[in-house]
This record gives C-alpha cells, structure tokens and sequence, in this order.
C-alpha cells in the first residue's frame, strides 16, 4: 500500500517516519500514534485497534495482528521481524524494549475441544514498564512485572517478577546469578551525574542544549525550554527539532523520560 494512503489512515502527534511497503489488514479500524514515531518497512498490522505513545519504534517484518486491541506506552522499541498475536489482547507498558525475533503471544488455541482437548488459553498480555525482552524470546499470555527481563532465546511461560531476570527454556529466575536489570541503590546525584555526562557527549557533537534544562518543577512558567525532572523520569515536551533530535539521540540506551502534561490553570 502506497506511502500516503497509510499516512491518511494514521492519525498521529507529528514526526511519524513510515517505511516502505506498509500493510494495514481488513480489521483496522483505528490506529493512533504519538510523536516521534517510526515504522519501518514490510511491516504488518491487522488488529481493529492500536494505539501508540511517543517515540515508539516498530522495525521492519514485524507482524501485529489479531482480533482484540494492543496498546503500546511511551518509549517502547519493537525488534526486527517480531510477531505481536493480539487475539487475547496486549498492553505494553513504557520504556518497554522486544528484541529481534521475539513472539509475543496472547493465544494458545488449535487441538479440538469438542473431542476432548485440554489446552486452550486466550488472556490478555500484559507488559509492565521498562521490561526488557532480548532477541529469539516467545513469551506466552503472561504478566511482566515493572522492570523484569528476560536473556536471549528465553522461552516465558510464567509470569515474570519485578526487578527479576530470566533464562532458559522453559526460562527460570536467574537473578541470583546476573543481579537484577535495575540497581536498586541507583540514586538521583549517580542519575543527576550520568545524564550530565551523556549531555557533554551530545554537545560534543556540535549541539546546543541552551533550549533545555533539569528542573525540579515542571509546572515554572517557562515557555521556551524542555524541561527534565530526573527524579520522576518526566520532561516538558515543547515538540522542537532541538528536542526532538536531543530525544532520539537519548533512545533508548541512555534515558527515557515520559512526557509532563501540566494541570489546566
């Protein structure tokens, strides 16, 4: 389907990049994109709804499909020819990382009911935020827990823990040998001193950064700048190009900040 007949079938916030050879199946009803979004080429979608946050990357041969909804949060980066089966319904929380070729199931059905078979399962997936999943992982209708992950080639048929990693086939926690993703006495000056420093490399570059700043507050009456509270992992979208290239320069190794929308006065 060409370019712009996706583009007319995708409401978005601006900034949407799309690839080639994009196909939107029969079931689509509604697709809602944030900003700064990508969807790369070959891709496939046929769901009758799916919405995405800003800055979500959708890599080329992923396949999204089924007969319930998916909504995907803010942040989030799908691999290379990854398979998202909505039949059960899926949420994806933010900060969310799929790697290549991972299969993330909401649906286990085909052995005949009527003659006695005893699996069938269809639930919703549900992905907490910053989970982590590796390349070659299949994931069966589960709940991820906010933070857990899951190693290269990982087959998940249980619900994953917070802050707890896993391996294997069929995958165990494994935590007590890798230590968790996130240090838990990770604190705001070791935050505070680490995005300084990836700022300083990105100003190294030859950018200017004198359109933003750490704040505390995020509601001060401030027009011009982006603003970035680093404590509650929120900034203060102004929706520049300044911003925008600072943001997709932070994607997603570096920091991940939700966008701040301020109380109406």
């Amino acid at each position: 389907m060409p370019t712009k007949s996706i583009r007319n079938r995708i409401k978005n916030s601006g900034k949407l990049t799309l690839g080639r050879n994009i196909t939107l199946g029969p079931l689509v009803n509604t697709i809602n994109v944030g900003f700064g979004c990508f969807i790369g080429d070959d891709v496939y979608i046929d769901l009758p709804s799916l919405k995405l946050g800003d800055y979500v990357t959708i890599e080329r041969g992923t396949t999204i499909r089924g007969y319930n909804s998916c909504t995907i949060g803010h942040n989030v980066s799908i691999g290379e020819y990854s398979f998202i089966d909505t039949i059960g319904g899926v949420e994806i929380g933010n900060n969310v990382g799929i790697g290549v070729l991972c299969q993330l199931l909401s649906h286990q059905m085909f052995g005949d009911r009527t003659f006695g078979c005893r699996w069938f399962l269809k639930e919703t997936l549900i992905i907490g935020d910053d989970v982590w999943f590796m390349g070659h992982c299949s994931v069966s209708p589960i709940k991820a827990e906010e933070k857990s992950m899951a190693l290269a080639g990982s087959v998940i048929t249980e619900d994953m823990k917070y802050n707890r990693v896993y391996a294997g086939t069929p995958a165990k926690d494994v935590t007590e040998d890798t230590g968790p993703q996130f240090d838990e006495d990770f604190n705001l000056i070791e935050s505070e001193k680490k995005f300084k420093s990836f700022l300083i490399e990105y100003e190294s570059y030859g950018n200017t950064l004198l359109f933003m700043k750490i704040a505390d507050d995020l509601d001060e009456e401030n027009e011009n700048l982006t603003l970035f509270n680093l404590k509650k992992r929120h900034y203060l979208p102004r929706r520049s190009e300044r911003e925008y290239n600072l943001m997709k320069y932070l994607l997603y190794d570096k920091a991940k900040f939700l966008p701040y929308t301020p109380p109406k006065k």
